[in-house]
């Protein structure tokens, strides 16, 4: 019996398309600039001004976004009223940002550790700080507001705020509102001394 010659071995070719439509091509994917996260995250504002947690994804863009955009509306209004003095200007543009700064990574652990002495931490201090994400527009809203000439307005704006992060870490915490106060108070007051001492040296 004649046997059969084998069969050549022939590597198959994968078809370009089929495998970019089966793990996707990294060249077609687009990274959204920090301009375009900052609209997304005023579009989102304006829909919602106080957001509720889950229903969005949020990045730490949008925060780093909103805290230069705040910085350089605190420089140009600084410019008008006082004139242009350099120092002046650089020291509005990094106590603002600072600001954000110490919102984002003090105030959540400060808060995290309030809410574990009373034993109802039910969200990590990554999920404070998506908090902080959130309701940066009001931060923002809050800086702008010691550019109002009124006795107290800069007070009145930063209680807001407060507010603001208090109803915040009692949806995210899922806890009452005397301890989400509580948390609030402990990691808002801290952030405010902070800053101040700060940018009194």
């Amino acid at each position: 019996m004649q046997q059969k010659p084998p069969i050549p071995f022939r590597p198959r070719k994968r078809s370009p398309n089929r495998s970019s439509r089966r793990s996707g091509s990294p060249k077609s994917v687009r990274r959204p600039s920090e301009t375009e996260d900052v609209v997304e995250y005023w579009t989102r504002f304006i829909r919602q001004p106080i957001p509720k947690p889950g229903k969005f994804y949020w990045t730490e863009r949008m925060l780093w976004g909103n805290a230069l955009l705040a910085a350089l509306v605190m420089v140009v209004a600084t410019a008008v009223v006082s004139g242009f003095a350099p120092m002046l200007l650089l020291t509005r543009f990094i106590n603002t940002f600072f600001l954000f700064f110490l919102f984002y990574y003090a105030y959540p652990w400060i808060a995290a550790w309030v809410l574990q002495k009373f034993h109802v931490l039910r969200a990590s201090v990554d999920d404070l700080k998506t908090g902080i994400i959130m309701g940066s527009g009001w931060l923002v809203i809050a800086t702008w507001g010691q550019l109002i000439p009124l006795p107290f307005a800069a007070d009145v704006f930063w209680l807001l705020w407060a507010v603001i992060l208090a109803i915040l870490l009692k949806r995210i915490a899922r806890t009452t509102w005397t301890t989400a106060g509580l948390a609030t108070g402990a990691g808002w007051l801290s952030v405010m001394i902070i800053n101040l001492i700060l940018s009194t040296l």
